[in-house]
């Protein structure tokens, strides 16, 4: 179990102590000493006198190298990091923590402040993954007194008495505000976070029938989802659907506020097409051709210019550019004469100037012209490659082939292209 010294761990270590051969499990304890005060080497060696003293294992680790970001935030996913490492090298098969209902209920305000919705005002879960919360039903109030009554020491951490963290504020400041009105404003607010929750579930399984009925595409870290069907939604389910949306995409929507929900709805309602939003978490949102789409912001990579020759496997970003020998009687829709290839051409993205010759149109076409059209994604325009001979476009995967090169009747070297 984590030990931080204090008192909600220290009541835990010597409950499960006691508690351990009638339910016929072991423990072992562990500190992560997050070195950010000076006085925190010495509740590590409070921690680690104290295990000693029940006769049971203990692991430490300490780090306060400096990091970006926040330091709470930080401190937590280095603290987590540790507990990982025991996990998986079989120090331990479960992390037990000293989480309280004050605990619980302080964090369900800390994300209602920051108007994240139903689905984290739940509070601390009791059991997530591998990590036990076996007093987060009990008040501090009620350790502390079992504490003095068994005549057990712990630390205090003196951050805890500053209102520098939202957290000390509202413990210090909110939470005795609520109980003025009622000695069970605690209690109160942890059952109404739980019915939220529970509500929510029902709400998020509604949302996850309807997200794969609006789902147009699905890319390796983002998602495509028609606008429009989202018109007429409650936007309780709407806001679901954005964070199930992320999820989908494998990313993490837990940073994002209401704010940038708020965002997300603005530029809906907009239909500005081209618009987009840089969220925390290297998360975007963009309004294209394509539709509603959200997940990670794409890396991309700028194709660099490449003679065409077969066969070719070019990897850039999340696509591979392929050309490939293929038998004239098994030919695909951009299969291109490798006898009419005119000297010079090349794989490359788009310039300006760029142009198109259409069969059965007399004339030029501007490649910018063309893209809008064909409703190709503005995002997508700089990192399309195109096959070009000077400034004249003779192949854009699965939109255009030039009449020039495309193979027919009497063709002997046949040549696939593909960009997928």
């Amino acid at each position: 179990m984590a030990i931080s010294g204090g008192p909600d761990s220290t009541a835990l270590l010597f409950i499960l102590n006691e508690l351990k051969e009638t339910f016929g499990f072991r423990i072992k304890a562990c500190h992560f000493d997050h070195a950010l005060r000076s006085g925190s080497s010495g509740d590590a060696r409070f921690a680690e006198k104290m295990v000693e003293r029940l006769g049971l294992e203990f692991a430490m680790e300490r780090d306060g190298s400096p990091g970006g970001g926040s330091i709470q935030s930080l401190a937590r996913e280095r603290r987590y990091g540790f507990f990982k490492k025991l996990l998986d090298s079989g120090y331990a098969d479960l992390v037990a923590t000293g989480h309280t209902l004050d605990d619980s209920v302080e964090t369900s305000i800390m994300w209602m402040l920051r108007g994240v919705g139903p689905g984290a005002f739940g509070g601390v879960p009791c059991v997530r993954e591998k990590y036990v919360r076996p007093l987060v039903d009990t008040r501090r109030s009620a350790l502390l007194s079992w504490l003095k009554k068994n005549e057990i020491k712990y630390v205090i951490d003196p951050t805890n008495d500053t209102d520098k963290y939202l957290r000390n504020r509202i413990r210090r400041h909110v939470i005795p505000a609520l109980e003025t009105q009622s000695h069970k404003a605690v209690e109160a607010v942890a059952r109404l976070a739980r019915l939220v929750k529970d509500q929510n579930l029902i709400l998020e399984s509604m949302a996850n029938e309807k997200l794969a009925m609006i789902t147009e595409k699905k890319y390796a870290r983002r998602l495509v989802i028609k606008p429009a069907a989202l018109d007429g939604e409650p936007e309780a389910v709407r806001l679901v659907i954005y964070r199930m949306a992320f999820r989908s995409a494998g990313a993490d929507p837990s940073k994002l506020s209401s704010k940038h929900f708020d965002a997300i709805e603005s530029m809906l309602s907009s239909r500005t097409l081209g618009r987009s939003l840089d969220l925390p978490g290297g998360l975007c949102a963009r309004l294209d051709h394509e539709g509603l789409i959200l997940g990670y912001r794409p890396e991309y990579e700028t194709l660099k210019q490449t003679g065409v020759i077969c066969p070719l496997k070019m990897q850039v970003g999340d696509y591979t550019l392929r050309a490939r020998s293929v038998n004239g009687e098994k030919a695909e829709r951009q299969v291109v004469d490798m006898e009419k290839m005119p000297p010079g051409a090349v794989f490359r993205t788009r310039k300006p100037g760029d142009f198109l010759r259409i069969k059965g149109m007399s004339g030029r076409k501007k490649l910018k012209t063309f893209f809008i059209d064909r409703k190709i994604p503005s995002g997508m325009r700089d990192t399309t490659p195109l096959m070009a001979c000077g400034s004249e476009i003779l192949w854009i995967p699965g939109f255009f082939l030039s009449s020039s090169i495309s193979a027919g009747a009497g063709a002997r070297k046949f040549m696939a292209l593909s960009w997928d």
